[in-house]
């Protein structure tokens, strides 16, 4: 006798199987296939000129984490791992949303490069650099940095739909764009800082 599927949920059994039903009762249950959640990758870049500062002394500054809060309206809390250097745990705000995560330092080059990779929370990689004027990515316009940041973040399940529509994609792009511009204010502002007390030696 023809046998016909059940979805489990429909006859009161265990949920996520289903059951081979025909005449003379149940026959088998076998489990239901479940495919795995799409990534949906996002990118985005945004820039900041810092006119009169050196690449390497932007760089030094930006790379000091621990002090991120100090200039960052998002980010709340940065510490490293003791046992595991190029690991990191952040926290941060954005919108009055709380956000922790977990990251490795992937490519460090020091005074030109920083790249890391999520190890929890929202997936995602990104990576800062650093271009003195005259390198390529420089705006050539006078002396200074022209620091490029390129964040690859995925969106999963129910957030992919407004991500497509630019909604969280906008959100994440203003927050990071308004970052570097708080950092562009802190290094001119320690730039001048430092060459004032040169001057008074």
């Amino acid at each position: 006798m023809a046998a016909f599927i059940v979805p489990m949920g429909l006859t009161g059994s265990a949920w996520g199987s289903e059951a081979r039903v025909s005449a003379s009762g149940v026959r088998g249950r076998r489990p239901l296939r479940h495919s795995a959640p799409r990534m949906t990758w996002n990118a985005f870049e945004v820039q900041t000129f810092v006119e009169n500062v050196p690449s390497d002394f932007a760089y030094a500054r930006f790379s000091n984490f621990s002090n991120m809060p100090e200039w960052s309206s998002a980010v709340k809390r940065v510490k490293r791992d003791a046992a595991e250097p190029r690991k990191t745990s952040w926290e941060a705000r954005v919108q009055s949303i709380p956000l922790q995560w977990e990251a490795m330092d992937e490519e460090v080059i020091v005074g030109k490069l920083i790249s890391w990779k999520s190890l929890t929370g929202l997936t995602h990689r990104g990576r800062v650099s650093f271009h003195h004027n005259g390198d390529k990515g420089s705006r050539g316009d006078g002396s200074g940095t022209m620091i490029i940041m390129r964040v690859d973040y995925d969106v999963q399940s129910f957030l992919a739909s407004m991500a497509r529509s630019r909604f969280v994609s906008n959100i994440i792009e203003q927050a990071c764009a308004a970052e570097l511009k708080n950092f562009r204010q802190y290094c001119l502002l320690a730039h001048r800082k430092e060459r004032m007390q040169k001057k008074g030696q």
